[in-house]
């Protein structure tokens, strides 16, 4: 467990970042994109801070961004394109 006080910071998404999303895509930019936000936020490595493994404990099982990204993935059609 990271202890400094600094150790999650935003960063923006380009526009490149949010056309190249796909269904598996990370999950930080899913989450992102289902939020309608143009940040995402990622530790001391740059690495997102949202991951697959931490996603049922931030956002439980019963969430629709849970069910629609995570356990349905597969249903989703391409992400449309503007």
């Amino acid at each position: 467990m990271q202890t400094h006080l600094f150790s999650r910071r935003p960063i923006v998404l380009s526009m490149q970042d949010r056309d190249s999303l796909t269904k598996d895509s990370p999950i930080a930019l899913l989450n992102a994109l289902y939020q309608c936000q143009d940040f995402v936020f990622v530790d001391s490595k740059n690495n997102p801070s949202l991951t697959k493994s931490n996603i049922t404990k931030t956002f439980g099982y019963k969430s629709s961004f849970y069910l629609s990204f995570i356990a349905h993935k597969d249903s989703l059609n391409d992400i449309p394109r503007r």
